[in-house]
């Protein structure tokens, strides 16, 4: 297997900060509605014994933010660079969210979070999202 680009890497970890924050909610560009509702689908189907599946809501930004069930940002793809202990993804939100689907389908056919080793590359310890932001190419 090649090694992944510090962007896929980063879209992995807001992939699995998505699947494994119960209750969480994603908000999205409005042209994003059909494919995030696709989304939240996969989640019942992969997800069968989830209580609370994520909320989706229609943002004015031009980026992806997810917020965990207290309203905290865990994770952005694109945007403004956001505090360190949120991972971020540097670039345009409709370039990276094609990826971003990618990581959420692999990660939940794998059965992730529910299995031990299916989180893929970088799970293995902390994220380092510093690190990440260091290597994400412009």
């Amino acid at each position: 297997m090649s090694e992944l680009s510090a962007v896929v890497m980063s879209l992995r970890e807001t992939a699995r900060r998505f699947i494994r924050f119960e209750g969480c909610s994603i908000h999205q560009p409005r042209r994003y509605n059909s494919d995030v509702t696709e989304i939240i689908f996969a989640f019942s189907e992969f997800l069968p014994g989830r209580l609370k599946l994520p909320i989706q809501l229609e943002c004015d930004e031009d980026h992806i933010s997810i917020f965990d069930e207290e309203g905290v940002l865990i994770a952005q793809v694109g945007g403004p660079v956001p505090k360190s202990s949120v991972s971020w993804t540097r670039g345009d939100a409709g370039t990276l969210f094609v990826e971003f689907r990618q990581q959420l389908a692999e990660l939940l056919a794998a059965g992730y979070p529910g299995c031990e080793g299916c989180g893929g590359p970088g799970n293995e310890g902390e994220w380092d999202e510093e690190k990440s932001r260091r290597q994400q190419v412009v």
